[in-house]
């Protein structure tokens, strides 16, 4: 299956190329502005960036979603969010017409068959603790690195230059330099995350809700109950008057199964936003997650969960820190552990600050600087 999957887009590349190339004859419209996600519901980044755009520049610009299908359509005009099918003649024609592409991975979650001369915004969907992109040595996706010669053919998308990229603190320009390749320093747009602009005034401490967010693990799913004991996390959640919420990555297709008489410990639906949840958050318990950048920068104690990491790094992929060498205290190797730092962190009020995570304030001139007429 997977080699008749290659076997297809290396057919169907010369059309896309050819698309691509007769894309860039079209006039931009400066004035149109779309958006696009690599998850099938828009959040972090790039939903947070859209609603500042559109609170202080509608009116002087026109904005438009891009989805793929009729399903993501419906979903998306029931959040209130103008959207079009990237295969209808409206969608085809702004995307022709469309100066900026916003986007929080690849210029695909747009098009990029019909994107050259568009001005290209990477807003990239967290702060990677993993490798990412060209950095990738290990798991499935180091695949498109090792053979770039047949992929730079048939998912040109993946190695497509933009013009900027969202910079939240000094770790995200090292690696977006070295997973992007990325030479010039003005294509760093350095600023406070979007996603964390509406959360720096909200007071943690008296919140009552742990959440626990793990990783996108790059095979799919996993059996989370393997590694966490629901009970004794209740009972924890218990001792300290709190409740639980657990929210997996929107791609993630696996299951958890917490015991019916355990009351305290939700599991949400994954393709709620994750920043929606963070407002009533305590604490936060994660795996290999990015969120827990977004932790640090809010000072919202963090707990590492590790049962699984010498799996994880064979199976999926390297880190760019060794967070168990930088923050030791924080991490945790089984149930006894995690409970052990929870209650620490919980009972003695305790943050922490590295330097190298500080986040950036916000841009002078955000989001106006970013498009001009």
């Amino acid at each position: 299956m997977k080699y008749l999957r290659i076997t297809f887009q290396i057919l169907k590349a010369p059309v896309i190329w050819f698309v691509y190339f007769i894309s860039g004859f079209f006039k931009r419209d400066h004035s149109i502005i779309l958006f696009g996600t690599h998850t099938s519901t828009p959040a972090g980044n790039i939903l947070a960036h859209y609603h500042e755009v559109r609170n202080k520049l509608e009116g002087k610009y026109e904005m438009h979603w891009i989805v793929c299908d009729k399903n993501e359509l419906k979903k998306y005009k029931a959040l209130g969010l103008p959207a079009l099918n990237k295969y209808s003649i409206k969608g085809i024609l702004k995307c022709l017409k469309g100066r900026y592409y916003c986007f929080s991975q690849h210029i695909n979650d747009i098009s990029f068959a019909f994107s050259r001369n568009a001005f290209k915004i990477n807003l990239w969907h967290g702060t990677p603790i993993k490798k990412i992109e060209a950095d990738i040595d290990t798991g499935v996706y180091a695949v498109r690195y090792k053979y770039s010669f047949l992929f730079r053919l048939i998912q040109p998308w993946v190695f497509d230059k933009f013009d900027k990229i969202f910079c939240s603190c000094q770790h995200d320009c090292n690696v977006f330099s070295s997973a992007f390749k990325i030479n010039d320093q003005l294509k760093f747009y350095k600023t406070l995350s979007p996603r964390l602009i509406p959360l720096k005034k909200i007071d943690f401490i008296k919140n009552n809700t742990i959440i626990i967010a793990p990783t996108f693990r790059d095979k799919g799913g996993f059996n989370y109950s393997d590694i966490f004991n629901f009970t004794e996390l209740s009972a924890l959640a218990n001792d300290l008057s709190l409740k639980i919420k657990i929210k997996l990555h929107p791609a993630d297709v696996s299951l958890i199964d917490v015991p019916e008489e355990i009351t305290n410990i939700e599991i949400v639906d994954k393709n709620i936003n994750f920043y929606d949840l963070l407002p009533d958050a305590k604490l936060i318990i994660t795996d290999y997650s990015s969120v827990f950048f977004d932790a640090f920068s809010l000072e919202l104690p963090v707990v590492f969960y590790w049962p699984d990491y010498n799996e994880f790094i064979t199976t999926s992929r390297d880190f760019y820190l060794k967070i168990n060498e930088i923050c030791p205290e924080l991490v945790s190797y089984n149930m006894d552990e995690l409970k052990t730092i929870v209650y620490s962190l919980l009972t003695e009020n305790q943050r922490m600050k590295l330097d190298i995570f500080t986040p950036y304030n916000i841009s002078k001139d955000y989001p106006y600087e970013l498009y001009k007429l």
